[in-house]
């Protein structure tokens, strides 16, 4: 829940999340799931029955950073896990009424990123709760995003990280999805705390990386366990939310 990325790209985007974690809070590989009337794809937290990256599969997919803008000081109970907040929003009409309508009090602040896809346009939103307001903003979603948890990660670091996201773009004009999962896993030896892959002795470490690619009319995720090499793939047919991917792909 601590890196992602989006790349748009000519025929969809691509969506990736690597999860840093204590190594002992277990995780199930990506699968199918009835959610009330919702039959969605993620990967589960065992503990809270949650996620931290979910999509339907055709038009909206989600992804949970812990925390904000800043670092917060965690308090002693909360109403409800983060990790239940990527499947509360498919109850609602869309990524916007769920986070207008929504109650957040008593969660811990958190950082949730929508990719809504419409037949008009796709739209890339960003909605961040700090314990006591919640704030939703559009972004660009023609050009490439990076996020990195605040609970891990000092501004300092995190410009750093930019800086290297920018380079990255600069390298190819083509970013692929094995590019973009080469990207997450790069490791600073130098600067192991604070590396894309992170490798702590005593806390979190980079356990797993998912990826959804939507390419035209299908939703591929991809899922790498980081600390068994385990690989799950799980591709979904779909039938395409923009007129003009429909037109490539005849």
């Amino acid at each position: 829940m601590c890196t992602v990325s989006y790349i748009p790209t000519s025929v969809g985007f691509i969506l990736t999340s690597t999860r840093d974690e204590v190594v002992y809070r277990e995780a199930t590989p990506p699968a199918f799931y009835q959610v009330g009337t919702n039959n969605l794809i993620f990967p589960k937290d065992q503990k809270s029955n949650g996620t931290w990256i979910c999509s339907d599969g055709g038009t909206l997919s989600v992804c949970l950073l812990n925390g904000a803008w800043t670092n917060h000081q965690k308090q002693q109970n909360y109403k409800m896990s983060r990790g239940l907040i990527p499947l509360e929003v498919f109850e609602y009409a869309d990524f916007k009424s769920f986070a207008e309508n929504f109650d957040f009090s008593l969660i811990e602040p958190f950082t949730l990123i929508g990719v809504q896809e419409s037949y008009a346009e796709t739209q890339l939103l960003e909605l961040r709760w700090n314990g006591s307001s919640s704030s939703l903003r559009e972004l660009n979603s023609t050009i490439p995003h990076l996020w990195s948890s605040v609970t891990l990660y000092p501004p300092s670091v995190q410009e750093k990280r930019n800086a290297l996201f920018e380079e990255f773009q600069l390298e190819d004009d083509f970013v692929s999805q094995k590019r973009i999962q080469q990207f997450h896993l790069q490791k600073n030896f130098q600067d192991a705390e604070n590396s894309f892959l992170l490798d702590s002795a005593t806390g979190p470490k980079s356990i797993s990386l998912t990826q959804l690619v939507r390419v035209r009319s299908s939703m591929t995720v991809h899922y790498l366990d980081l600390l068994t090499n385990a690989k799950t793939y799980i591709a979904k047919e779909i039938k395409t939310c923009h007129p003009k991917l429909e037109l490539q792909s005849l």
